[in-house]
């Protein structure tokens, strides 16, 4: 089950896809990747249960850079 509490961005992905195609369909389309395998849902971590605490999904870059302000 896929779902889209939040839509933040668009599974640009294809069989033939490098990392680079990708980037550049994304950048084209000016959308955020979103794994369609993997959506930024609680469901992704938890099958039948509510999290024990809330979750807030970042993309990577948002925690490198508070990493980096540490």
């Amino acid at each position: 089950m896929v779902c889209r509490e939040v839509p933040l961005g668009i599974n640009c992905i294809r069989p033939d896809s490098s990392l680079s195609q990708l980037k550049q369909e994304c950048l084209r389309r000016a959308v955020l990747f979103e794994d369609s395998d993997f959506p930024a849902c609680n469901s992704s971590l938890f099958f039948s249960e509510n999290p024990p605490i809330p979750f807030v999904w970042k993309r990577c870059y948002f925690v490198f850079v508070r990493l980096q302000n540490c």
